[in-house]
C-alpha cells in the first residue's frame, strides 16, 4: 500500500504590511493552490493577515548551527544563479522570520550566500526557498481571502450552552 498522505507544504505569513513573513507551520494538501487555501483556513480564521506563501517541503532546504559548522566549505558556483528567499530562526524558541534574498547555484551555496549577507553566525536555523518554489497570495485577493465578511456576526462563547448542558447531565448522571 502507497502513502496515503497529500504533500506537505509550508507556510509563511505575514501578519500586518510591511512585517517580515513568518513560518507558521505546515498543511497538507493535493497541490499548491489547495495548499494556499487550506493554509488560509488553518491559520488565518481568526487573527488577520495580510498575505501567505506556501512552498512544497521537498523545495526546502535547511540547515542548524551545527550543520553549517561541520560542513566542508564549497566553492561558490557563478553558473545558472537563481533567487532564494531566506528565512531565519535566531533562538530555539522563536520562529523562522524572512531575513531577505539571495542569488545563488543551489541551496546549499544560498544558505552559506545568506549567513554572510545577514551576518548572524548565532542564528539557530537558516532556511531557503527557491522563488520559482513559493506559491504567494495575491494583494488583489486579500480581500477575499483574509478579511472577515462586514455583515458576518461571529456569536460570542456565551451564545454556545455547551457548559449548561455538561453541567445539566452531570446532574443528571449524579441521580
Amino acid at each position: 500500500m502507497g502513502d496515503t498522505q497529500w504533500p506537505r507544504y509550508y507556510v509563511f505569513e505575514q501578519p500586518q504590511e510591511g512585517a517580515a513573513f513568518i513560518l507558521a507551520g505546515s498543511v497538507h494538501a493535493p497541490d499548491v493552490e489547495m495548499a494556499l487555501l487550506i493554509a488560509r483556513d488553518t491559520f488565518a480564521r481568526r487573527p488577520h493577515r495580510t498575505a501567505m506563501w506556501v512552498a512544497r517541503d521537498l523545495g526546502i532546504t535547511s540547515r542548524t548551527r551545527e550543520q553549517l559548522a561541520a560542513a566542508d566549505p564549497a566553492g561558490e558556483h557563478s553558473a545558472g544563479e537563481i533567487t532564494y528567499q531566506v528565512f531565519v530562526k535566531r533562538s530555539h524558541r522563536g520562529v523562522h522570520t524572512h531575513a531577505g534574498e539571495v542569488t545563488a547555484a543551489d541551496p546549499e551555496t544560498a544558505i552559506r550566500t545568506a549567513v554572510r549577507r545577514f551576518g548572524d553566525e548565532n542564528a539557530v536555523v537558516w532556511l531557503v526557498i527557491a522563488e520559482a518554489d513559493i506559491r504567494r497570495s495575491e494583494a488583489a485577493d486579500r480581500e477575499i481571502l483574509f478579511d472577515s465578511s462586514p455583515g458576518k456576526s461571529f456569536r460570542h462563547e456565551n451564545e454556545y450552552p455547551v457548559r449548561t448542558m455538561m453541567m445539566a447531565l452531570k446532574r443528571k448522571k449524579g441521580k
